[in-house]
């Protein structure tokens, strides 16, 4: 009976310093766990099948790089903030495609630390005034042209709060999530949320866009849920949701629906 307090005892101290080295594994290194920068040679240089241009402006303090897409006779410019992952050598397919689908400029921007963007992820704030800061440049590079506000998987947590504050034409939202903070209650629904630095309440937000909002979201994202997608864009009457039957999380572009649907929005705005 001794021996097997003893070992008792000694399996829950084994796993509480487990517990302690997560936690504070989640605490102090949330970035490594949440962003996945692909980091790029300042002198790289892509190649693009659409005329494209390579932008650089400042937002606190640091160079942040971006790409704009640019088809000829283009109908306005879309602002896309893409996922955690990557960079714009990636990403380019996705500006690209979408460019030459709708007729659109597409400005992608790379997050700090992000292909050719310097500096590092440091807060969910910093993130946030970075898209304020391109929605500036948008209006001063294009003052004249609609804007619309493309969010996918994290960077839907840009879009929906830059959507609710500023002059925009439309929001497209690809595999959004309620907010982070849901997510993490999904993934490690026993640890606590109160040290979580990125929560992209985007719940608290979609409401107050008047523009309206175009929500894409496969049945099957192994990544974020479906129901946080369709739940998001019931908060807001002006958003429509549309199911990619058979998606995954990283595969909606390989759908008919998809393309379809982003170009009768596209050309309705």
């Amino acid at each position: 009976m001794q021996k097997a307090v003893h070992l008792f005892w000694m399996c829950m101290r084994v796993l509480t310093g487990v517990l302690i080295v997560v936690l504070v594994t989640m605490v102090f290194f949330q970035e490594s766990l949440i962003f996945h920068p692909t980091v790029s040679d300042s002198a790289y240089e892509y190649s693009f099948p659409v005329p494209t241009t390579e932008k650089w402006f400042e937002s606190g303090g640091i160079r942040i790089h971006s790409v704009l897409f640019q088809p000829p006779e283009s109908k306005g410019v879309i602002l896309f903030f893409h996922g955690n992952a990557g960079s714009l050598q990636e990403w380019g397919r996705v500006g690209t495609d979408l460019a030459e689908a709708t007729g659109w400029t597409v400005w992608i921007v790379d997050y700090p630390g992000f292909g050719k963007s310097e500096g590092k992820i440091k807060s969910e704030k910093q993130l946030h005034e970075l898209a304020q800061v391109l929605y500036g440049e948008a209006r001063k590079t294009f003052p004249q042209a609609k804007i619309l506000i493309y969010g996918r998987s994290v960077g839907s947590g840009l879009a929906v709060p830059l959507a609710a504050e500023q002059d925009v034409q439309g929001l497209i939202l690809e595999s959004p999530f309620w907010s982070l903070e849901a997510m993490a209650q999904l993934v490690y629904p026993w640890a606590p949320t109160f040290f979580l630095k990125y929560k992209f309440h985007s719940h608290e937000h979609i409401a107050r866009i008047k523009a309206p909002i175009l929500v894409l979201h496969g049945d099957r994202d192994e990544v974020i849920p479906q129901s946080q997608g369709e739940e998001l864009a019931k908060l807001n009457p002006a958003a429509r949701f549309v199911n990619i039957t058979g998606g995954h999380h990283n595969d909606l572009d390989s759908f008919d629906l998809y393309w379809s649907t982003l170009k009768e929005f596209t050309n309705q705005r």
